[in-house]
């Protein structure tokens, strides 16, 4: 609902945004609602990209593209600082952590309009500090 309402207030602006980056994903799927409802081509006339990559961000009509963290290497990470804890008996808890994002791109963003894999292919071959593909394959969940 808030994605949905904040599209309201994007539409009502003379100027309009090129692109918006949706804090999630469920927002992202409200704006999309909201401007197809007035015409609003997404990514024709504004490129849109949500983050976490649920399941709903690849269903047909959505194709959501997304930013999201690998929940294994979260999960990995959070396990270790919690041994770490008990081993120690206590200490600091924060602990601050780079993760490299995977981008799962879909229609959403305007990248197939703009020439698709084969022109940025060399871009999106970059790999993460565990050797993983930073980019997943396009269009996949």
């Amino acid at each position: 609902e808030s994605g949905y309402n904040l599209a309201k207030e994007i539409i009502n602006q003379p100027e309009k945004p090129q692109a918006i980056y949706s804090s999630n994903d469920i927002m992202a799927i409200g704006i999309l609602q909201a401007f197809s409802e007035v015409s609003i081509r997404v990514p024709e006339d504004i490129a849109l990209v949500g983050f976490d990559n649920i399941n709903i961000a690849s269903l047909p009509g959505v194709e959501l593209t997304s930013v999201a963290f690998r929940l294994e290497t979260m999960g990995m990470l959070a396990v270790d600082r919690v041994i770490d804890l008990v081993k120690k008996g206590g200490g600091d808890i924060l602990t601050r952590v780079l993760l490299d994002p995977i981008l799962t791109i879909r229609k959403t963003c305007g990248f197939h309009n703009c020439g698709g894999y084969k022109r940025w292919k060399k871009y999106l071959k970059r790999k993460d500090l565990e050797g993983k593909p930073i980019l997943s394959k396009i269009g996949d969940k």
